[in-house]
């Protein structure tokens, strides 16, 4: 389409041409041009009426060039949805829900693609009176958050792959003591420094692995903008709940890219916020922070809360905190650590996303931003006929076993599809029994997968 030459002819300058081409593009997809009009006005009103003018000229120009290719096939739109909406990157969303989950500490050290969360939070925690840090490195990062939350705080940190290696000592600690923090890894292509500006799935392993000793953690993975608010939410809400470090896996993809989505029903998402377990007035008369108990959780004191004082180290403890070697005590400890994820897979949701036929043979599986394009490649699939169906977990730690199970043992083929050199079909080889036949769509990253990808991947099991 000639944009520099009509620019050139109705404004007199080659600087319109991106004008000339939302309008073109406005009539081509059938949008209404009023909003376009009002939003070029006031987005040049600084710079006189005459730049205005040209760029509303430069506007209505593109609008007839599209009218002179009128003869070309056109995107077919169901109807314009007119409802408010809003636009978010999957950053800026995952900082949002922490906001409402209550985060009131953030420590941080820049990292791309994660940097965003840290310089929102930068900009929004001290509005509510909450406390922001960029420390020295991620290990510090970490350690102020675990200090934050010791002292009452719901408290969360943000970095990428070589930061949360760097993490991971001080990951143990927060499991050690007890204590809730949330860590959110906005993964990038590596390893080492890697690709910052490219995506990837490969921390998968070293999140759900990663730690010297028995570390139990709880590892979610959101799906898209929308899930991302709703997966930080419970994020802090496992955390508080179960006192133990709560991953976050997030992409490049997810991360940095804008999605247009419906405004979210924050009044129903309260009751996910939550303050964690506090002792009762006859537990304070003779303290036991490490209680052992039936769910793991055991109540947590403040600084300062009478009868509440106890040792908080990352050494092994009794259940006054006091610090043993003792093989039989370290057993119990150990168990009552790791009795807590036994507690979420009964008494929490699955946060399984499926979708597709009950009597498919052919199933694929993926997870986080990945479900986007298997979403696609499913739904155009079963239009032509395929019978399939996909599964995507949203809480990767612990894996809801029991229904993903249910779900393989009914397929005589799946699809696994990741953008890592197989670190997912690793993880769910390691749990669950896999169908005979299995496809790995793989690569390791950089360029998200494509929707003619996943196609021929299904198209080449369920053929065979």
């Amino acid at each position: 389409m000639p944009f520099l030459q009509t620019a050139k002819r109705v404004a007199g300058s080659a600087l319109t041409k991106n004008i000339v081409a939302l309008g073109f593009l406005a009539t081509w997809f059938g949008l209404p041009p009023g909003g376009f009009r009002k939003e070029i006005a006031e987005r040049f009103a600084g710079k006189g009426e005459s730049v205005v003018a040209a760029n509303l000229k430069s506007f209505e120009a593109g609008m007839a060039l599209a009218e002179t290719h009128a003869s070309r096939a056109r995107p077919q739109w169901n109807g314009v949805d007119n409802a408010p909406k809003l636009i978010l990157t999957g950053n800026e969303a995952i900082s949002l829900g922490a906001l409402f989950a209550g985060v009131r500490f953030f420590a941080g050290y820049p990292i791309t693609p994660a940097s965003e969360i840290m310089e929102w939070m930068a900009r929004e925690l001290p509005k509510v009176d909450g406390v922001f840090v960029q420390a020295e490195d991620e290990i510090a990062a970490l350690t102020m958050v675990i200090g934050a939350s010791f002292g009452g705080a719901k408290a969360m940190t943000a970095t990428s792959g070589p930061g949360l290696s760097l993490m991971t000592e001080a990951m143990g600690l927060a499991t050690m003591a007890e204590l809730p923090i949330v860590i959110v890894d906005v993964q990038r292509g590596g390893p080492s420094t890697g690709i910052p500006t490219k995506t990837s799935q490969a921390d998968l392993l070293h999140t759900v692995f990663g730690g010297h000793g028995n570390l139990p953690r709880i590892v979610l993975a959101p799906v898209d903008v929308t899930d991302a608010i709703h997966i930080i939410v419970h994020a802090f809400y496992l955390a508080e709940k179960y006192q133990l470090p709560v991953l976050v896996l997030s992409d490049q993809f997810l991360g940095q890219r804008l999605e247009v989505i419906r405004p979210v029903d924050f009044q129903a998402l309260g009751d996910q916020v939550i303050d964690r377990l506090r002792p009762s007035e006859e537990e304070l008369v003779a303290y036991r922070r490490f209680k052992i108990t039936e769910t793991g959780i055991s109540p947590i004191t403040m600084p300062g809360m009478k009868g509440g004082m106890y040792t908080a180290a990352g050494i092994e403890h009794d259940e006054m905190g006091r610090p043993t070697s003792d093989a039989d005590i370290h057993e119990k400890m150990t168990r009552k650590r790791w009795k807590k994820l036994q507690t979420v897979e009964r008494q929490e949701d699955d946060l399984l996303w499926h979708d597709g036929d009950a009597d498919a043979r052919v199933g694929i599986v993926t997870w986080g931003s990945t479900k986007g394009v298997v979403e696609e490649a499913v739904s155009r699939l079963r239009r032509q006929g395929f019978k399939l169906a996909a599964l995507v977990p949203r809480r990767l730690v612990p894996l809801p076993v029991a229904p993903m199970q249910a779900f393989l043992d009914r397929l005589q083929a799946v699809v696994i599809v990741e953008l890592s050199t197989g670190q997912f079909h690793t993880f769910l080889n390691s749990q669950l029994r896999l169908p005979d036949t299995v496809r790995l769509c793989q690569r390791a990253g950089a360029a998200p997968f494509t929707v003619g990808e996943i196609i021929d991947a299904i198209k080449e099991v369920h053929t065979a």
